[in-house]
C-alpha cells in the first residue's frame, strides 16, 4: 500500500524500517479503505515516522 502512495523505493523502505513501521503500513491502508484524500496521507505518515525515531 505504501508503494500507492511514495514513488521513491527508498522512502519506502525507510518507513518500514522505522519500529513503527507495520503500524503506520496499517494506518495507511485504514486512510485509504475510509477515502482519505491523498494529502492527509503525506501529512500524517512523516509526522508518524518522526515520532517514532523520537521515541527510539
Amino acid at each position: 500500500m505504501l508503494e500507492r502512495y511514495f514513488l521513491k523505493p527508498q522512502t519506502v523502505d525507510r518507513i518500514r524500517g522505522n519500529w513503527l513501521g507495520s503500524a503506520i503500513e496499517r494506518y495507511v491502508e485504514w486512510l485509504d479503505q475510509e477515502g482519505y484524500a491523498v494529502r492527509n496521507v503525506y501529512r500524517r505518515v512523516p509526522m508518524l515516522c518522526h515520532f517514532g525515531q523520537f521515541t527510539q
